[in-house]
């Protein structure tokens, strides 16, 4: 049996359609549990009528403690052989039980790519599929299986008390799905587009999301500290930290510097670039085309950096 575990936080405009997603899967031998983190909307009453009276579906509610915790709470109820996660928005494919579940063979997860867009709009999402060095691949972003799109074995989550980490806003997806890769002793791609990740229909820049570098900067190190401490060979570990120091960490800075910089003033300007500098500084060419990108981009800050500098004296 597989368990399969939503997440749900107001998200009344989109729940219906994901929860018959998963009813209308090919492979019925599942067990659907949605774990409701306190939503204010009508996601309940929605729920409740979608699923009446199938046995195979469980609604739980909870006071909100966040993404992590509530998929915790799923993985501690979970009764399935293997186990996959589900956003409250986004969506499977008819087949993808009964194809993930082919493709794991005898590993102990696997992982197919996805489409992304807005409502009935989508496309494939660039992604190469990858067998060997996983973790480099889904650590320089050339192989990206969001959180929807993993099957994997609940007894190998179990003895390697694989969770996610609570209390984190940002990045808890990377971290645990890194741990899995780490620790996993094969992980085969199911080389299919099988879900659906619904980008946000409203977005907006904040001064606030300035604030997630130091969330960007805390996963890496977590995952930086994963590497460190794995059995993975001592050429596959180097390879991996330095994609993580000298691309991961410098892009998490330059991108949200670029998003944000015409919001903030000069002197935060100022003060912000000389307070991540440390990051920024560290990109070398270990991803190719993506690394000359983030350092032209790098440049582009730096440069208005020194204008505002001169303007201040």
């Amino acid at each position: 049996m597989i368990t399969v575990i939503i997440p749900v936080f107001n998200k009344s405009a989109y729940i219906e359609k994901t929860i018959q997603s998963v009813l209308g899967q090919t492979y019925r031998n599942f067990e659907l549990l949605l774990i409701d983190d306190g939503s204010t909307d009508n996601s309940k009453d929605i729920i409740e009528s979608v699923i009446l009276d199938d046995n195979r579906c469980h609604y739980f509610f909870q006071n909100n403690k966040g993404v992590s915790a509530t998929r915790n709470y799923g993985l501690s109820l979970a009764r399935g052989d293997y186990v996959t996660f589900l956003d409250a928005d986004d969506e499977y494919s008819p087949q993808f039980l009964i194809k993930m579940l082919s493709a794991i063979k005898d590993g102990d997860a696997t992982y197919c790519a996805h489409y992304i867009g807005k409502g009935n709009n989508k496309t494939k999402s660039r992604f190469s599929f990858i067998d060997q060095e996983l973790l480099y691949g889904y650590l320089s972003n050339k192989c990206t299986p969001n959180t929807n799109s993993w099957l994997i074995r609940n007894d190998f989550l179990t003895r390697y008390n694989i969770k996610f980490k609570e209390g984190v806003s940002w990045g808890e997806d990377m971290m645990f799905f890194s741990e899995v890769i780490i620790k996993a002793s094969r992980i085969y791609p199911c080389t299919e587009y099988l879900t659906f990740y619904q980008m946000d229909v409203i977005g907006s820049l904040s001064v606030n999301s300035m604030q997630k570098i130091n969330e960007d900067i805390n996963w890496m190190l977590y995952v930086k500290s994963l590497i460190v401490n794995s059995t993975l060979s001592d050429t596959l570990k180097l390879k991996c930290i330095d994609i993580v120091e000298c691309y991961r960490m410098p892009a998490g800075v330059v991108y949200r510097f670029i998003e944000n910089m015409s919001l903030l003033s000069r002197k935060e300007y100022l003060d912000s670039f000389l307070f991540f500098n440390d990051y920024m500084k560290n990109i070398k060419l270990v991803n190719g085309l993506r690394s000359l990108k983030l350092y032209l981009l790098f440049n582009v800050l730096r440069i208005k950096y020194i204008y505002y500098r001169m303007l201040s004296t």
